[in-house]
């Protein structure tokens, strides 16, 4: 780890991320990525995507947050099939406790 996968929320919060392979991928989908896996509410991910946008002026604002929107509804469902692994791996039911409200949101049977 280092200090390039710390990113500090306005409140002051350190996020843990990784970019490994961000160059590799769609950036809206490691992006929203990012938003559901940290739990980012809606202006803590404007400003992630306006600092983000800041950084790489070539990229359209509005471009990004489409991609990003398009993207998160996949985001949970990968969150989803993760924790359903985990539940098989270890038969630990806080995973299935974390993937119900998944469920309930992309509206498959729980």
């Amino acid at each position: 780890m280092h200090s390039e996968n710390v990113l500090i929320t306005p409140q002051g919060s350190l996020l843990l991320i990784d970019w490994e392979y961000a160059a590799d991928g769609d950036i809206g989908l490691e992006l929203a990525l990012l938003v559901r896996g940290n739990w980012l509410d809606v202006e803590s991910q404007r400003h992630l995507l306006r600092t983000y946008q800041q950084q790489r002026p070539g990229l359209c604002a509005q471009a990004l947050n489409t991609s990003v929107q398009q993207w998160l509804p996949w985001a949970d469902y990968l969150i989803l099939m993760w924790c359903e692994v985990c539940w098989h791996q270890t038969g630990q039911t806080a995973f299935l406790a974390a993937g119900s409200a998944l469920r309930r949101a992309l509206g498959l049977n729980a």
